[in-house]
């Protein structure tokens, strides 16, 4: 889903050490900022040590249990600056957006696979409970021509 958004490149830890794939393609600097929204411990780890130095981690996900880093090596010898959000900078995010709408380097197509009657919510909330969908369109008034 994110290559079809648009992404430069999309990696998958389950069949390839993404740090390792990280640190090639950036000539071992690494990535200069780290968005951590799941909230998996190895996730926020892997994300610290692909952080280049100097690099900006904003951290979104809620981690369910303790997260052990290497802060000396991964925040005070990178410099790194470490943000947590919990809300959002409402305003401020829509003209982001709207600038990566515009500009094309976003197609969230892709977000919305399925779309439904409002009728059908049941069934939508159980493809969303199960991991069969990313994000789903209801409409009140019947699916639109």
């Amino acid at each position: 889903m994110a290559k079809k958004m648009g992404a430069d490149a999309v990696l998958n830890p389950a069949a390839e050490d993404a740090v390792a794939k990280i640190l090639s393609d950036t000539n071992s600097t690494g990535v200069d900022v780290l968005l951590e929204m799941s909230g998996n411990p190895t996730a926020i780890r892997q994300g610290f040590k692909a952080l280049r130095a100097g690099g900006r981690a904003s951290l979104l996900g809620i981690p369910t249990e303790n997260v052990p880093l290497d802060l000396v090596n991964d925040v005070i010898f990178k410099g790194a600056t470490v943000q947590g959000i919990y809300g959002r900078r409402m305003y401020e995010t829509w003209v982001q957006m709207t600038a990566l709408l515009k500009a094309g380097r976003l197609n969230l197509e892709p977000l919305f696979g399925e779309r439904v009657k409002l009728e059908e919510f049941e069934d939508a909330f159980a493809k969303l409970q199960g991991g069969l969908a990313g994000k789903i369109l209801l409409y009140p008034d019947g699916l639109p021509q």
